[in-house]
């Protein structure tokens, strides 16, 4: 029996062969991209769908839509996908660094509220608001503080297609929202991404900002087609892993790791599954950095990988901060994942995995 990834892959492939037998590869964009457009809005709660060739790039264009350039203030965790940090350069404004809540990747509201009533500088233009590593931000909050203070809310939904983010699908609630197709995403083209909205007059500007016809912003047919074979996947995909990753939590032996997605696993999508290696002093990491202990998981073919770095070690020439941003600082030297192809190619049972784990992070 065909395992999930090999039946994904089998419809990638159909849809290649007919890109060539019709000649549509060579169409700048036809109706695969217009079949996308209107997939994505139905998958988003109806939003106007604009397709970029990336996520980074479909922020860039929200915030240029907007009219955020120079010297405008951007809330930005401190956590986060590099590219974020250099979206907002690009447009010239500068990035303020928020801290995250100690037990995870989301935004610390508390930070939120001092930015926002910090009178001594600007008012912050917009807030980038990432759900990641399988944790879902806290969008209703972060929408309604936004709203209050007029503040731009653009959600990164680029780890998380298909999630359940409060009762609305993950890209719903942002007043602009981003996906991604890089490589190795849940829908992936290699490149590629997609911006939505809710707000017509936005979605004008949007198109204004890429500008016309082959823009350097647009996503190829050839990409549209490869993301709209997976497309009616997403969901066995989000529900494979949403199993795997839950079985393999609560077979883990090990006290050392935490899931802070794990209250929200029956609804959340997996791009990469975070875990945190605990705080407090432990045998596991003392003769054996987090590096090296991920590197024994990668030569038992295990997809693990590291998460970010973090923001808070950049120049104050570059950035701000609010606060001394000492969870992110905390929480990057902590954080480790699992990428969502283990879930899908069969080779490992979720046990196996959780055996490996518990293995390796107890060998000193």
């Amino acid at each position: 029996m065909s395992t999930l990834f090999e039946q994904i892959q089998s419809s990638v492939r159909d849809a290649l062969e007919e890109l060539l037998s019709n000649e549509n590869y060579r169409t700048y964009d036809g109706h695969h991209c217009a079949q996308l457009r209107n997939e994505l809005g139905q998958l988003s709660g109806g939003r106007d769908v604009l397709l970029t060739s990336s996520g980074s790039a479909a922020l860039e264009l929200a915030l240029r839509a907007r009219g955020i350039g120079a010297g405008d203030r951007v809330l930005l965790s401190a956590y986060d996908y590099p590219g974020n940090f250099w979206a907002i350069e690009r447009v010239g404004a500068r990035p303020v660094l928020l801290d995250v809540e100690p037990a995870g990747w989301r935004v610390d509201s508390s930070a939120v509220e001092r930015a926002v009533q910090d009178a001594s500088s600007p008012a912050p233009k917009a807030l980038v608001a990432s759900h990641l590593h399988g944790q879902l931000q806290r969008m209703d909050a972060l929408r309604e503080r936004c709203d209050q203070s007029g503040i731009f809310l653009i959600e990164d939904a680029c780890q998380a297609p298909g999630a359940d983010v409060n009762g609305l699908p993950a890209g719903a609630q942002g007043h602009a929202s981003i996906y991604s197709f890089g490589g190795s995403k849940v829908l992936s083209a290699g490149r590629g991404g997609a911006l939505l909205t809710s707000d017509p007059a936005m979605g004008q500007r949007v198109k204004l900002a890429a500008g016309a016809g082959s823009g350097a912003y647009e996503l190829s047919e050839v990409q549209a087609a490869l993301v709209l074979a997976q497309l009616p996947w997403l969901e066995q995909i989000n529900q494979a892993c949403r199993v795997f990753f839950g079985d393999l939590l609560k077979s883990l032996a090990s006290t050392h790791l935490i899931a802070p997605w794990e209250a929200m696993v029956g609804r959340t999508a997996f791009y990469q599954a975070g875990f945190l290696i605990a705080s407090c002093p432990i045998g596991v990491i003392e003769n054996q950095s987090l590096g090296q202990k991920i590197a024994q998981l990668q030569a038992r073919g295990i997809p693990a990988g590291n998460g970010f770095a973090g923001f808070h070690r950049r120049s104050l020439r570059r950035c701000e901060r609010i606060g001394a941003l000492t969870c992110a600082a905390d929480i990057a030297s902590r954080t480790w994942t699992l990428h969502h192809g283990v879930a899908l190619h069969g080779k490992w049972a979720a046990q196996e995995v959780a055996a490996h784990i518990d293995q390796v992070m107890s060998e000193a």
